[in-house]
């Protein structure tokens, strides 16, 4: 009938081939806005380590540079090596105690170390110094009560406390020695069960006279470890004291050690180090060469005038680059267009390297 006939022309619906055009068409507009996605994710993604890795080379930079700029300080006295030390010997922390150089450089972890997860092939930096803020002067010594007195009007017992590790020098010369007691115009430094490592002499080998002064010692060493997990971190260790049953007086003690090593910033994968060797005497660095190794000739220490840090920073996370980078570590390597000397990395993190160089002002004559 016509009226049937037309009633079933006006429901036709679509043909397979419309049908598989019209799939195709949206597969590829799924997969268009699939690709922005993920373009855009790894864009982000990039970004935000670009991010992290550029603060902390910045905190790692900046901290390592003011330590630096502030080792072997020592007061009036131009470096350690006029220093004495009343410390008793043989308390099994060298690095903590021996004050006779205030820079040490390593290529490699020392021997106490082996605890600390420290990375193989990165340096060891240590900064030793007096601490400038807590300082009085000296103005008549009791060498015969093992004392040290000031009249300038501070209370020392709000700068020193018994168990610092503390110095007295004056322009030609000083002296290492803990405190065994602290007054409020006195600090007393006997041979004392009551502190470790302790005093070997009641009184000091230097006999400073009025007008030297008397601050707080600080070691500072600075490393590289491995946390756990595949991070790693730019950590320090510092002297503190501890103190057991009431204190010392008290029937109590002070240990002072090197303690256990703090996180500075997360991220430093590797950090190398050269020296700045003043071979002259005018106050500029003549050349730069590497440290030492641990047990091998220190003397190029003394004659640093200057440091120059390279660090490897990496990003906390994974899978950011597209592949793994080709970079220049340490900054001073020779490396070519042609990527001779460049160092790959074994993972998608992404890296960056931060150089910075620093005198060590301390140490300069003029």
């Amino acid at each position: 009938m016509p009226g049937q006939a037309g009633s079933m022309k006006a429901q036709g619906g679509m043909t397979l081939v419309e049908v598989m055009i019209a799939m195709v068409l949206g597969l590829l507009v799924l997969m268009a806005i699939v690709q922005i996605f993920v373009g855009q994710r790894q864009t982000f993604a990039l970004a935000e380590a670009t991010n992290q890795v550029q603060e902390t080379g910045r905190i790692a930079v900046e901290f390592l540079s003011r330590a630096g700029r502030n080792t072997d300080y020592w007061g009036c006295l131009q470096d350690a090596s006029g220093l004495e030390s009343n410390l008793n010997a043989g308390n099994g922390q060298s690095v903590a105690f021996d004050f006779s150089r205030g820079l040490g450089v390593y290529s490699g972890p020392m021997d106490d170390m082996d605890d600390l997860n420290p990375v193989a092939d990165s340096h060891v930096l240590v900064f030793r110094g007096a601490k400038g803020g807590d300082s009085a002067r000296v103005d008549a010594t009791a060498s015969n009560s093992g004392g040290l007195r000031s009249d300038s009007g501070r209370d020392l017992t709000r700068y020193f406390k018994p168990g610092d590790l503390m110095v007295v020098a004056d322009c030609g010369g000083g002296e290492i020695f803990q405190a065994t007691s602290v007054q409020q115009h006195q600090v007393r430094h006997q041979p004392s069960a009551n502190v470790t490592p302790g005093n070997r002499n009641n009184q000091l080998q230097t006999d400073p006279g009025a007008g030297a002064r008397m601050m707080g010692v600080s070691t500072q060493r600075f490393f590289v470890a491995e946390q756990g997990e595949g991070r790693y971190s730019l950590m320090i260790q510092e002297i503190t004291g501890t103190t057991t049953g009431g204190g010392p007086g008290g029937g109590g003690s002070t240990t002072a050690e090197l303690g256990p090593p703090r996180e500075v910033v997360s991220g430093v994968r590797a950090m190398r180090v050269r020296l700045g060797l003043d071979t002259d005497g005018d106050d500029a660095v003549d050349a730069w060469e590497a440290p030492p190794a641990q047990g091998g000739d220190e003397s190029v220490l003394d004659e640093a005038i200057g440091l120059r840090i390279s660090l490897l920073v990496r990003s906390p996370g994974g899978e950011v680059t597209e592949e793994p980078q080709s970079f220049c570590f340490p900054a001073w390597r020779d490396c070519t267009d042609s990527g001779e000397g460049l160092v790959s990395a074994q993972d998608r993190h992404l890296y960056r390297v931060y150089s910075t160089s620093m005198t060590i002002r301390n140490r300069l004559t003029e």
